[in-house]
């Protein structure tokens, strides 16, 4: 799961900062995306049991709670994701597919130059960056709470437990 983050990450990253200088690259970054974001999907409804969605999504009720739970500064630490991180991650997941949907409808002919299509695709772009800077004040909130530096967690795969 580590590389296909880091593969999500590095990919969304390059393919934002190329296009506005490479077309090509760009959309062969996003196509990349796009399977990153296929292969997740299927790992999440048949993968192992812990990377399944059903294992981790809450409701949102549960979810409700866990954030009062946070504001008071009693919620629970949680040794995978918490009920905020896994939402966090259905919506980027939603929002990567809108980004790949549409900037592959804006390869065809038909709509080319679609500037409708076009600010949808800034504006799910934007929304994104929004999205991982949430993920990333989580992330810091979340070392802060746990005393550890978690994204050392994604590259070494080693937590020490709560």
């Amino acid at each position: 799961m580590r590389v296909y983050h880091w593969a999500l990450a590095g990919s969304w990253t390059a393919a934002w900062l190329v296009e506005p200088v490479w077309r090509q690259p760009h959309q062969w970054l996003g196509y990349g995306l796009a399977a990153l974001l296929a292969w997740r999907l299927a790992y999440g409804v048949i993968g192992p049991r812990e990377w399944r969605f059903a294992s981790f999504v809450v409701s949102p009720r549960r979810t409700l709670r866990y954030a009062r739970q946070l504001v008071r500064g009693d919620a629970p630490l949680s040794p995978g994701y918490n009920p905020l991180a896994a939402w966090a991650i259905v919506a980027m997941m939603s929002l990567l597919g809108g980004v790949a949907l549409s900037g592959h409808l804006l390869t065809l002919e038909r709509f080319w130059g679609d500037e409708t299509l076009e600010s949808l695709h800034a504006g799910l772009v934007n929304s994104m960056w929004l999205l991982v800077g949430l993920h990333l004040s989580g992330v810091a909130l979340a070392s802060l709470r746990s005393r550890q530096w978690l994204p050392l967690a994604m590259i070494t795969g080693r937590r020490r437990p709560h």
